[in-house]
């Protein structure tokens, strides 16, 4: 009974919430400054950055790589991936997935004592024109993650986020992926349904619970009636493919019966979303940080 209550408590204050965040007027006014912010502090966009920020802006996506956006390869990224995977398996609720980093935004904060090359990667300034661009504003990395998908029989009943879904986010989320394996038709490629992003054709189709702070998880069948077939994009790519997203759009992806994917997660979402960072900076710069990844970081001067 008490578990009933406080679940419905719950549910009304994130009803509540969504509500008033949801208003465009209220939103505009909270995020002022971060507007402001954006605007005086806006670097010029290179041509590709450019590209990017367009196909994202119009289907909700856009791919790239490291080599193409940074001009880096992955060597440091797999050895980076190696040493994770060796010292940490964090517990998770998705039996299809190892965690070795993250897996519970809910209940548990972490903690960076250095600065490696995921955080380093999340916090480039390439990256970061590109996900303040779409949102008009600054924003914050929230949280990170790195898994590896578990092979699956092709005929299993698919589980939580295998299954076509969307991410809470008020007015959307930004997630970049970047794979650390290649992938291929049966190794859990990250599956996208372009234009069903908040700014989309397809954004008000089988909506988000409560006004975009819950997610929701639509049957393939109401998703078969209401969107066409051709918008569903699987991603294979190589090592190195880097996948921008706006995950209030629906996706899936993990499911490998084939080959295991291994990928990380960088995590976006404007200051005043429900959605806050989980992330603790411990560790002191040693180089000069530029002002949109200050406030990615929570304003760490």
């Amino acid at each position: 009974m008490v578990k009933k209550i406080i679940t419905k408590l719950g549910s009304l204050y994130l009803f509540c919430l969504g509500m008033i965040l949801s208003n465009q007027l209220v939103w505009k006014i909270l995020n002022s400054k971060n507007r402001f912010l954006y605007k005086s502090s806006q670097k010029k966009l290179s041509q590709l950055e450019k590209k990017l920020l367009t196909q994202l802006k119009k289907d909700g996506i856009a791919i790239t790589s490291l080599q193409e956006l940074f001009g880096i390869d992955q060597v440091n990224f797999l050895d980076w991936k190696e040493k994770q995977k060796e010292s940490n398996i964090t517990p998770n609720k998705k039996d299809f997935l190892t965690y070795y980093l993250g897996g519970s935004y809910q209940n548990k904060i972490q903690k960076f004592y250095t600065k490696d090359v995921l955080i380093d990667f999340s916090l480039r300034d390439e990256l970061l024109s590109i996900v303040n661009g779409y949102f008009n504003m600054f924003t914050r990395l929230v949280y990170l993650e790195f898994n590896e998908t578990k092979i699956i029989e092709e005929k299993e009943s698919l589980k939580m986020s295998q299954n076509f879904h969307r991410d809470p986010g008020l007015h959307g989320c930004i997630k970049v992926f970047l794979y650390l394996t290649k992938v291929e038709e049966g190794g859990g490629a990250f599956t996208y349904i372009k234009d069903s992003h908040f700014l989309g054709k397809f954004g008000k189709v089988l909506r988000s619970k409560y006004f975009g702070a819950g997610g929701v998880y639509p049957s393939l069948d109401k998703i078969n009636k209401e969107i066409p077939q051709e918008n569903i994009t699987e991603v294979f790519g190589d090592i190195g493919t880097v996948i921008i997203a706006d995950t209030t759009g629906l996706h899936r992806g993990g499911i490998s019966f084939k080959e295991k994917r291994e990928m990380t997660t960088s995590v976006f979402y404007p200051e005043h979303d429900y959605h806050k960072s989980k992330i603790e900076w411990l560790f002191e710069d040693e180089e000069q940080i530029s002002r949109q990844q200050s406030f990615a970081m929570n304003n760490r001067n």
